[in-house]
């Protein structure tokens, strides 16, 4: 459960992160500071889906656990 609660909270931070930024990924002057913006972006953003699904997974192994725990005993 403490994992998938931390996988949660990295995904907002993550989200947040990339929301922040992207206001600077577009417009940007000079052309490389577009370019840096857009590849950070890019990178939130794939570590709020990474988190996202680690807490998704968490949560079924641990439902899976608790479900198991019931009908063993």
């Amino acid at each position: 459960m403490v994992l998938t609660v931390m996988a949660i909270v990295c995904c907002a931070i993550s989200m947040n992160n990339a929301a922040n930024l992207s206001k600077f990924a577009f417009n940007a002057e000079p052309r490389a500071f577009q370019q840096a913006a857009r590849w950070y972006y890019t990178r939130f953003y794939a570590s709020a889906v990474f988190w996202t699904m680690q807490a998704a997974l968490s949560a079924v192994v641990f439902l899976a656990t608790l479900l198991r725990r019931r009908t063993i005993y």
